[in-house]
């Protein structure tokens, strides 16, 4: 509460001194170059704006003399009764929250996803008691996970992640964040062209739902891969998988075999097979 007080005080603090220099400062210099008397240009866009400048300017002072003066009149002629108006309608309105009529929360409790424990032991409590109690706290929160899952009959953890903190010898925390309340939809496939085609139609029929919002697609198609094994002959003639990729990777790039500086550069001579093999 001290914290959150503190914020207000220093809001109210700057928006004070702001507001002594704007008055003491700014605006007397606006209002000494202010031109009370203009006259009409030749300009039809400030002819416009001084009509309706003009307009608003009349509309104001009619408002002021013929209904917001003759209410100030009959307020102060009937002053006791107004008193006695004002003073009711402010115990009605102190009044509503208190009899239910409105609810209102100064901290509402607002859901989140990150769930936090402080634990804070007595002063004769050693380092030994006091990691034992957040090892419970922690043992207590995966085992609420599991109540949870085994209610849902899911097997996707409710915890995103955990995490165990000993600040001093007797005090400590716990602070877990839960995975987002999220529906996640995993497509698989071999082929990047039906993967992509299959996440449009899932984005597509999912889009027409009308509760359905923020969908996301994270499918990013890398480049073509080759799964290469050793054949058995392979393998009897002392071939290894990382030689099997080496050689290939020659084929395509070709081999360093020597390298040598040049002025400030370095060149690499390359052997490789013809540009119409390597393809």
């Amino acid at each position: 509460m001290g914290e959150l007080y503190s914020q207000f005080a220093t809001v109210v603090t700057i928006c004070l001194v702001l507001s002594v220099i704007e008055s003491k400062l700014i605006l007397p210099s606006h209002l000494a170059h202010l031109n009370t008397r203009q006259t009409p240009g030749k300009n039809p866009i400030q002819r416009s704006w001084m009509w309706v400048q003009k307009i608003t300017d009349q509309s104001l002072n009619l408002v002021n003399e013929h209904i917001y003066g003759p209410l100030i009149k009959i307020a102060l002629h009937h002053r006791y009764a107004v008193l006695v108006v004002f003073v009711g309608i402010f115990i009605f309105v102190i009044s509503m929250p208190l009899t239910g009529m409105v609810r209102m929360s100064f901290f509402p409790d607002i859901p989140g996803d990150t769930v936090r424990a402080e634990l804070t032991m007595k002063n004769d409590a050693s380092y030994g008691q006091t990691h034992a109690a957040l090892t419970l706290l922690e043992s207590r929160a995966h085992e609420a996970d599991r109540e949870l899952l085994h209610a849902k009959d899911d097997e996707n953890s409710a915890i995103e992640y955990l995490q165990v903190l000993s600040e001093a010898d007797q005090s400590g925390s716990v602070k877990l964040q839960l995975t987002k309340d999220a529906l996640r939809i995993e497509l698989r496939s071999s082929d990047d062209t039906v993967l992509t085609q299959a996440g449009e139609t899932l984005k597509n029929q999912s889009s027409i739902i009308s509760a359905v919002s923020g969908i996301e697609d994270n499918l990013e198609p890398g480049q073509p891969q080759l799964y290469m094994e050793l054949t058995p002959q392979g393998r009897a003639l002392g071939f290894s998988t990382d030689m099997l990729a080496e050689q290939v990777l020659q084929a395509f790039s070709g081999q360093v075999v020597q390298r040598f500086q040049r002025s400030t550069d370095e060149v690499e001579v390359k052997v490789r097979y013809y540009r119409h093999r390597s393809r």
